[in-house]
């Protein structure tokens, strides 16, 4: 059964990555007869007669249905095969489907005797609404956006909401994933999974825009509450250590370095100032809850973020853990930190 979803109005152009390894010899002849199979097999499918352009390792085709194919060979016997389909103005019948695909992929595969053909779903590119993101270690991954709910360019920040009808709505600055309504589990691991009171409490908010982390702050009734945009922070913090104010609990959702010290610091310079900053605004047994900014799977960025931990102007304690944010489809990190008991 072929599951394929092919939306045709806003979408212009359809992107298919097929990849094929076969064994190559040292002469270098297998080129030869790669191409030609290929050559055999895409005019066959696609009704072209030659390509438009050739070489011993790259070949392409132009052909009806808006069809263009090209195929390229590498020296370790790797062969790719990128089909692009612009679908306006065609019927839905003339749109490739997943079978064609499958079909291609088979095809070459018996004709190469491959040691691996592999079809990788198809890229729907030039909609209207961007619908293509990466999670925090570099892969990609699709939303189901229906709709643009609100984009406007602020002082600061490009502020984008799209609808996605798995997510509700969600928000973007600067096309940066923040949170989407379906996200609650992201703001409750950020206030600690339940396990503070903060009824009577003085919190300082840094960043938290969306408003997730104070909606469900007030629900506790805390005794003040302060929130503090990215590219006031470092400023403000400074403020409150020279006037001497402190806080029961500091809550950093802050998700990235602000416009206005991005040019002048590194990314961890401007992560230990906060940190530092934190600590000598939090109360001796205050705690700070923090996102690190990362997925689970970024060890390496994980690593760097508990090192920063470690070197700061107070010995500290701090517990990791993980909560799986839905529209971020992926597992992010979050910590509780403290002044280590002496």
């Amino acid at each position: 059964m072929d599951h394929s979803v092919y939306p045709s109005a806003e979408m212009s152009v359809n992107h298919t990555l097929l990849d094929f390894r076969v064994t190559p010899d040292p002469s270098g002849n297998w080129m030869v007869s790669v191409s030609e199979k290929m050559g055999r097999i895409i005019e066959e499918s696609f009704k072209i007669e030659k390509p438009e352009f050739s070489s011993p390792t790259t070949m392409l085709f132009a052909g009806q249905k808006g069809i263009q194919c090209t195929v390229q060979l590498f020296p370790d016997g790797l062969v790719t095969l990128d089909v692009v389909q612009y679908i306006n103005n065609i019927s839905s019948e003339q749109i490739l489907k997943r079978s064609d695909y499958i079909d291609l992929r088979d095809k070459v595969d018996e004709a190469l005797s491959c040691s691996k053909a592999h079809f990788i779903p198809t890229i729907h590119r030039g909609r209207e609404i961007l619908r293509y993101h990466d999670t925090s270690d570099g892969r990609m991954k699709e939303y189901d956006f229906d709709k643009e709910v609100f984009k406007q360019k602020s002082d600061y920040q490009d502020v984008w909401i799209a609808h996605s009808s798995r997510y509700g709505n969600m928000l973007f600055l600067d096309l940066e994933e923040m949170l989407a309504e379906s996200d609650i589990d992201y703001t409750k691991a950020l206030l600690g999974n339940g396990r503070e009171s903060y009824k009577d409490k003085d919190v300082l908010i840094l960043g938290g825009g969306d408003g997730g982390v104070l909606n469900e702050l007030l629900k506790e009734s805390p005794k003040f509450v302060t929130m503090i945009r990215i590219d006031d922070c470092v400023k403000a913090m400074k403020e409150y250590v020279k006037s001497g104010k402190t806080f029961d609990y500091v809550i950093n959702d802050l998700t990235d370095i602000p416009v206005s010290v991005s040019l002048h610091h590194s990314h961890w310079d401007f992560v230990r100032e906060i940190l530092n900053l934190t600590l000598q605004v939090l109360k001796p047994e205050g705690k700070f809850f923090a996102q690190g900014t990362n997925g689970a799977t970024c060890k390496k960025q994980i690593e760097q973020y508990e090192q920063q931990l470690m070197n700061l102007c107070y010995p500290v304690e701090f517990r990791r853990e993980f909560a799986f944010v839905p529209s971020f489809e992926e597992s992010w990190t979050f910590y509780e930190v403290w002044r280590k008991r002496t």
